[in-house]
């Protein structure tokens, strides 16, 4: 089966083709696409500065930075580095003494080191230093072993009070 029908080109004018009809529905034929006008041109982006053009879509509108290498013998620790925050020197006192009246001082060391910690953790609202972790640690130390030992200097004085109660030792008899 053959089809007499020619396609025609578009006219020339501008002027749209005509839509085929019935018969072209009827013998299976695929109808011509209309013709669309082109879309308009974007408009162009606003330029920030005054007879500077406006830069390309996709294009970005900052310069990258430049990054320079250090010059020789210089390092990367020099004064164009900030340095981080250091330590606060009384919390390390602080876990240090709390430590040493565990094992070498014990009511002097707890209790300087209780002292420090404070004192530290006061510094270090005050200041941008690290060490709250050490300064809690001193504190922690310091309180637990001291209250660990006034318990067993009580112990101690119940069980000689408990001793001496009962062998009958008495004064002025």
């Amino acid at each position: 089966m053959s089809d007499d029908r020619t396609i025609e080109p578009s006219p020339s004018d501008g002027s749209t083709p005509h839509a085929p009809g019935p018969e072209a529905a009827a013998t299976g034929a695929a109808p011509e696409a209309p013709a669309y006008p082109a879309p308009p041109a974007p408009p162009a982006p606003p330029s920030d500065t005054a007879g500077a053009p406006a830069p390309a879509y996709g294009a970005p509108s900052y310069a990258a930075p430049a990054y320079a290498a250090p010059a020789y013998g210089s390092t990367y620790g020099s004064a164009d580095y900030v340095a981080s925050a250091r330590t606060n020197t009384l919390a390390i006192l602080s876990l240090v003494a709390s430590l040493v009246g565990v094992f070498v001082l014990p009511f002097i060391g707890q209790v300087a080191g209780v002292v420090l910690g404070h004192v530290s953790l006061s510094q270090l609202k005050e200041r941008a230093e690290k060490g709250r972790g050490l300064a809690i640690a001193g504190l922690i130390v310091g309180y637990a072993t001291l209250a660990i030992g006034v318990l067993l200097i009580f112990a101690f004085f119940i069980l000689l009070q408990a001793a001496v109660g009962e062998s009958g030792l008495s004064y002025g008899a």
